[in-house]
């Protein structure tokens, strides 16, 4: 310490103070029977750690190309929240590891743990983020440039100790130089959390731009393209059995595959003991729970949520890929904000746009506020994939056919009352106390008869929810903003406000007042609507046509239909936006014009007066009128007739004769035989009379005779 003291110059060293027991002293020797050690520890002052601070600093400053190589690395999420649910981007520092020294705890004020970047840049270099007891992020080896080659499992604990520990102790410690060393690495931009699309039940997917659809597919489909296949996710959809009488009208996700550019392809599919199958490159791998497995390109990681068996892929490109297995098997991505724009499948096209959302192979649009019909006829069915681009491996004797039936119509469900009205009256009663709030889950209850699935369907919801919002949370020293409203922020101690008013015309939706205490907020910003935060309600009057639709909230929708012969002039189908405005105004009818009317097999003509004047082509005969007027208002004064094809008719008429003649045989024939037996009848009534008078005279005879003979 004297020579330290004295010479400024002393090289830097590494302590450790070794205690040992005492064998024996013969001859000034000691053997070590039983032995301690000291933490390491660094020996320096003031002025030797302000030199060697400035000198580590303007060393990293000089090398221009290694400080923005480093400040392209993932920034820092702000809260620890929002690290553990960006947990694909990034993963817990060797500092703080157990089978290490936790010197993260040991040597930096305030430091909880860190946790460093997945994915390393060009140069080799990777980004740590410390964060304190209550979450918040705090000073570290953050911004320092830390070299991966002395970072990583193998990394020992001395050179982890001199890469990440001494350059911190130097300037923050031991000299004055904090400030430069938090500025040195500082990234140029803010960290922006990852977007995440999802399928989870029956299954409901949610977009990017969170759109939410219901897709029953039967085949293989493209989920997620990024970036022109730098990145692509295919899902397998089959029927679902165990519903109504062993079967359901619906399909699920039974498997995902899945492959970045140069990179290994990964398969996960559910297994028949309800956990997860893994296959890289087409090879079944076993991945022990809680451990990860590197492919080339991707981090596995086998864990599981809510006793649910879950697979976590963490791709180099900072997509992250969640593949759960509970009743269904549901997925999850979260897709980096340098791919936004640059994503389209049955996930949708990324913009923070809905209008935009329903992305085509041929790069059209299909209307977002289209049916689930036409969603899954117009949109889903055009992503499913061909055999030369699918990402699947078959097994003996199976093939890409094998698994799509496109004769398969799903059972589509429009709103949430036809949903509650097709249940039986237990059904909906045990849904209600299954799902509560979650019209999801009440769907998947009503289609597949599973309580299950729409149990699992509704604690994916809340994780799915949560993992948004933890995301999305910047701890107490965020600054809020509320569009269509304002902020006001009061600062007592530890404990900080947010009061939220909405502008006029304006309506809230959600608490008027949050607070959040060691970075915990007790709720979510509210939103603030236009108008009534739901559509105007509609006063219908609709003559001529017939219309069906209830409602006036977010999604509610009207359809509308006119009678024979009048025309609809407007939408056929108006819905309730967001924004709380109707996508259209009511339709009316229109009577058709006396102009327009068309009879097949004929020329019809405007007469001199208005009226119309029909004429058979050749080879048909009219039936009705040749002629009807055409009133003021565009309508018929009569029917109109039709032209019917003259062989029809004589064939008709020959018909018609031929009946008539049988008929007639048929009478005659009864008149003959009817005759014939009343002439039979009388015929032998007057034989039996004649015989009865012969009887009756032969007796007298015979007596006459006696007398004339006495």
């Amino acid at each position: 310490m004297e020579n330290l003291r004295k010479d400024q110059n002393s090289p830097k060293m590494l302590q450790m103070i070794r205690v040992r027991s005492l064998l024996s002293n013969v001859f000034n020797k000691y053997v070590s029977k039983e032995w301690i050690e000291s933490d390491l520890f660094f020996l320096t002052n003031q002025t030797l750690a302000n030199k060697s601070c400035s000198d580590w600093i303007q060393f990293q400053a000089n090398n221009l190309s290694l400080v923005e190589d480093y400040k392209r690395l993932t920034p820092c999420p702000k809260t620890q929240r929002q690290m553990k649910a960006d947990m694909g981007r990034f993963t817990v520092c060797e500092l703080c590891g157990t089978e290490t020294m936790p010197l993260c705890k040991i040597y930096y004020k305030k430091v909880d743990i860190c946790y460093r970047t997945r994915t390393i840049s060009a140069r080799e270099l990777e980004r740590k983020c410390c964060y304190d007891n209550k979450g918040e992020l705090t000073p570290g080896p953050v911004s320092g440039i830390t070299n991966h080659e002395y970072s990583g499992a193998d990394a020992s604990i001395f050179s982890l100790f001199w890469e990440d520990v001494v350059p911190y102790l130097e300037c923050c410690m031991f000299s004055n130089n904090c400030f430069k060393y938090q500025d040195l690495g500082a990234s140029a931009s803010r960290y922006i959390p990852p977007n995440i699309g999802a399928s989870f039940g029956d299954p409901h997917i949610i977009t990017f731009d969170s759109v939410e659809y219901t897709f029953n597919g039967f085949g293989e489909y493209t989920v997620l393209n990024v970036n022109n296949s730098q990145f692509i996710l295919q899902g397998r959809m089959q029927p679902l059995n165990g519903g109504h009488n062993g079967k359901s009208p619906a399909t699920v996700f039974t498997a995902f595959a899945m492959k970045q550019q140069g990179g290994s392809s990964i398969q996960v599919q559910r297994n028949d003991l309800q956990s997860i199958n893994v296959c890289i490159d087409g090879i079944p791998s076993v991945i022990d729970y809680g451990h990860e497995q590197q492919a080339t390109g991707v981090f596995i990681r086998n864990s599981s949520r809510e006793n649910n068996p879950r697979v976590i892929l963490a791709f180099n490109s900072g997509i992250t890929v969640y593949v759960e297995n509970a009743a269904v098997l549901q997925m999850a991505v979260a897709v980096p904000v340098e791919f936004k724009g640059k994503t389209s499948g049955l996930l949708g096209y990324w913009d923070d746009n809905s209008d935009k959302e329903y992305l085509l192979p041929n790069n059209k649009y299909l209307n977002t506020a289209s049916t689930m019909s036409e969603i899954h006829h117009t949109f889903g069915q055009q992503w499913a994939t061909k055999e030369s681009d699918s990402l699947f491996t078959y097994g003996p004797g199976e093939n890409h056919e094998d698994y799509f039936d496109t004769s398969y119509v799903p059972t589509f469900m429009e709103g949430y009352d036809p949903i509650i009205a097709k249940m039986s009256s237990d059904a909906r009663k045990r849904a209600l106390v299954t799902c509560e709030q979650s019209f999801q889950c009440i769907f998947d209850i009503a289609v597949t008869g599973r309580l299950d699935v729409g149990k699992a369907t509704k604690e994916f919801q809340e994780w799915l929810m949560g993992i948004k919002r933890n995301l999305h949370d910047e701890g107490c020293s965020v600054v809020l903003s509320l569009v269509g409203g304002s902020v006001r922020t009061n600062v007592t101690g530890d404990l900080v406000t947010h009061y939220f008013t909405c502008n006029h015309g304006y309506v809230m939706a959600g608490k008027d007042r949050i607070s959040c205490s060691g970075g915990f907020w007790d709720g979510s910003k509210p939103t603030c609507y236009r108008g009534s935060g739901v559509c105007k309600q509609l006063h219908i009057s609709f003559p001529n046509g017939n219309f069906h639709g209830q409602g006036k909230k977010l999604g509610d929708r009207y359809r509308f239909k006119c009678d024979f012969p009048f025309k609809l002039i407007g939408n056929e189908e108006i819905v309730c936006g967001k924004d709380g405005l109707w996508n259209g105004k009511v339709p009316f009818c229109q009577g058709t014009n006396c102009s327009q009317v068309n009879i097949n097999n004929s020329q019809v003509l405007i007469g001199s007066e208005g009226q119309l004047v029909i004429s058979c082509n050749e080879g048909y005969t009219l039936i009705g009128s040749s002629v009807i007027n055409c009133l003021n208002n565009g309508l018929l004064n009569g029917t109109l007739p039709s032209c019917v094809r003259e062989q029809f008719l004589t064939a008709s008429a020959d018909n018609r004769s031929i009946l008539l003649v049988i008929v007639v045989g048929v009478v005659v024939i009864i008149i003959i035989i009817i005759v014939v037996a009343v002439t039979t009848y009388l015929v032998r009534k007057h034989h039996r009379r004649k015989s009865t008078q012969a009887r009756k005279k032969t007796p007298k005879s015979t007596k006459s005779q006696d007398e004339v003979s006495v």
